[in-house]
């Protein structure tokens, strides 16, 4: 039988136990808002740090300390001299090259790589054009050739982070299946991945490594409520609510291409029935029968469905045709928007991939087509805008994600250090 002398021990071994958790959680939390912060805002004075952390000084001179001597922080001066009149004050910074990330993206017809550093700043990058319906284990070994010609002139990656279309088993590596890539079926890809890098490997949905990149890169403080329509290969939406990207029960979430319109012909159809590369190659083929309609001949010579992406370019370069089509696929895609505006009342609205490389004149295109169609509540304080990394959006959240992951990963080793 325990006597009190005994109990009263363990309660207190107990006890102290949970403060050292608590404390060791709380130096990470605090480190790692103190990363975010001197990243999204180099160089910085420890005293607005402090400002804007509300932190105590000792506390601060702490963590700053502990992430300058893990690497994770570089100390400089600027020539602005301090408050009294002293010496100039010392400003933080983030080490960038502390670590490197590897981030690949596979989409249906295209393949990029890049390699990062712990901010995000591409270092080196590759992109290759791809067919579709290419057998998985080739398109792989392609990927891998890529990742290795990148990483092959610098000291190595410490992650890997991938960006996949379709639909994911993220708990166990698997790319399950894509309607635009027929061939992955239940495709292992982080462990194929693991094996030829040994080095972890991170895996995500595209458009949910999308939002990420706003999210990561955004100059200020992210907005509230943003919602993030990536149009690629198909259609699909990531909401972000107060920095946190929202996951469905199953990780399935914001397939908005797999919403129902009530079409013409009184049959219920997806939206992206409408604005899909099938879709796209039937638009083309009408607009041959027009006079101008010539200059889309050579997008329809290899008789596979149009690569959207080079439709956008034609569109671009000024193509009549072109922009026809895209005007077309742009009052689809504000129907959709305005969906997603209605229902969610995001302060951003953001567009990125393949379609967002063209320039603003899509953009005012779809502010006017999106308005009629949202309640004025809704409208009023909407920002609405493309993506500032273009087709690489999916890409660079990847990085964004492998570089949070490295963080986390130092910041949790400082802070059990401390325990």
């Amino acid at each position: 039988m325990m006597n009190s002398a005994t109990h009263q021990s363990l309660q207190y071994s107990v006890s102290k136990n949970h403060q050292k958790t608590d404390s060791s959680l709380l130096a990470r939390i605090n480190m790692t808002r103190v990363l975010g912060i001197v990243r999204k805002s180099s160089p910085i004075s420890r005293a607005e740090l402090a400002r804007i952390t509300s932190l105590q000084p000792s506390t601060l001179t702490g963590i700053v300390s502990r992430l300058l001597d893990a690497g994770l922080l570089l100390e400089g001066s600027n020539s602005k001299l301090s408050k009294g009149g002293g010496r100039p004050s010392k400003q933080l910074l983030l080490n960038s090259s502390a670590s490197k990330v590897l981030a690949l993206d596979i989409e249906a017809d295209h393949l990029r790589v890049a390699l990062t550093d712990i901010a995000g700043s591409v270092l080196n990058y590759r992109h290759i054009a791809v067919d579709r319906h290419s057998d998985p284990k080739h398109t792989i070994a392609t990927l891998l050739n890529m990742a290795d010609e990148v990483s092959s002139a610098s000291s190595p990656p410490e992650i890997v982070s991938v960006s996949c279309a379709g639909l994911l088993d993220e708990d166990n590596g698997i790319m399950i299946s894509s309607t635009n890539m027929p061939k992955w079926k239940q495709v292992p890809l982080v462990q194929t991945l693991e094996q030829h890098f040994g080095i972890p490997v991170l895996m995500g949905r595209s458009l949910r490594m999308a939002a990420a990149a706003e999210t990561w890169f955004h100059p200020n403080p992210a907005p509230q409520k943003m919602v993030v329509v990536t149009l690629r290969t198909g259609i699909g939406f990531s909401l972000v609510n107060n920095g946190e990207i929202y996951r469905g029960i199953n990780g399935f979430e914001g397939e908005l291409g797999h919403t129902f319109f009530h079409s013409s012909d009184k049959k219920h159809k997806r939206l992206e029935d409408f604005i899909s590369p099938k879709a796209i190659t039937g638009y083309a083929k009408k607009a041959l029968e027009k006079e101008y309609g010539s200059t889309l001949k050579p997008l329809l010579s290899n008789k596979a469905e149009i690569d959207p992406e080079s439709l956008y370019f034609y569109a671009r370069g000024g193509d009549r045709a072109s922009q026809e089509i895209v005007d077309t696929l742009t009052e689809y895609i504000a129907v959709g928007m305005a969906n997603l505006v209605n229902m969610l009342n995001p302060d951003d609205l953001v567009l990125c991939g393949a379609i967002d490389i063209i320039n603003e004149r899509l953009l005012d295109k779809l502010k006017k087509n999106i308005k009629p169609l949202v309640l004025p509540q809704s409208w009023e304080g909407l920002n609405i805008r493309l993506s500032r990394h273009a087709e690489q959006s999916a890409l660079l959240g990847a990085a964004a994600i492998g570089a949070e992951k490295i963080l986390s990963i130092r910041t949790e080793a400082i802070g059990n250090s401390m325990s």
